[in-house]
C-alpha cells in the first residue's frame, strides 16, 4: 500500500517533486501518510531533484502508530502471508511476542526504528522534516488498542498479562 501510495500522490499532475502540500490522514491512512513521510519523501534522484512531494504540515486523526494489540490469542499476525496480505498485521504490536513483532512485521518496527535498518536515520530524518505534526487521539476509542497509539504509545513489554499499562517511550522524540 505504502508504495502504491508514494507513486499515486506523485502522479498527481497538479504537484510535482519540488511541491510542499499539508496532509490529512484517518486511522490506517494517517499511518500510511507517516510512512509517506519517512519512507518516500526524502527521495531524491541522480541530479539531487526530489522524487516525491514534501508534506509540511501532517495532521494524523486516531492512527495506530504505536501499534495495535487485543488479547485475540494465537502469533498468526507475524506469519509472511498475514503481513503480506493483510494491512493491520504490519501495524500488529503484541507486547508478550515483542522479538517476534521486531524481527516479522513488514511495517511499523521499522517506521518506530524498533528495528534497526539502512534506512532508520533516513526515516527519523525524514520526520524532523515536518513543520508540524498533529496526533488527534481520543482515550474513549474503542477502536485502537490501546487508544493511545494514536499519539504513538504502545503497551509496555512483557508486562503481567492481568495488568496492561501505556508506555510513553516514542512520545518525548518528537
Amino acid at each position: 500500500q505504502l508504495e502504491l501510495l508514494c507513486q499515486g500522490i506523485s502522479n498527481i499532475s497538479q504537484i510535482s517533486g519540488q511541491t510542499i502540500f499539508n496532509a490529512l490522514g484517518v486511522s490506517q491512512g494517517g499511518l500510511l501518510l507517516r510512512g509517506y513521510v519517512e519512507h518516500c519523501m526524502g527521495t531524491i534522484d541522480i541530479s539531487g531533484l526530489r522524487l516525491y512531494p514534501r508534506i509540511n504540515n501532517l495532521l494524523t486523526w486516531v492512527s495506530p502508530h504505536g501499534g495495535v494489540y487485543y488479547p485475540l490469542g494465537g502469533n498468526i499476525w507475524y506469519q509472511q502471508y498475514w503481513q503480506n496480505h493483510f494491512a493491520p498485521a504490519g501495524y500488529w504490536r503484541d507486547p508478550y511476542n515483542y522479538q517476534d513483532y521486531v524481527k516479522y512485521s513488514q511495517y511499523l518496527s521499522q517506521f518506530n526504528n524498533e528495528r534497526l535498518t539502512s534506512q532508520s536515520q533516513h526515516y527519523r530524518h525524514s520526520l524532523q522534516q515536518l513543520q508540524t505534526w498533529v496526533m488527534v487521539w481520543s482515550e474513549r476509542d474503542d477502536v485502537l488498542m490501546p487508544p493511545q497509539s494514536g499519539r504513538m504509545s504502545t503497551y509496555v513489554i512483557d508486562w503481567p498479562r492481568n495488568d496492561l499499562v501505556v508506555d510513553n517511550h516514542y512520545y518525548d522524540d518528537f
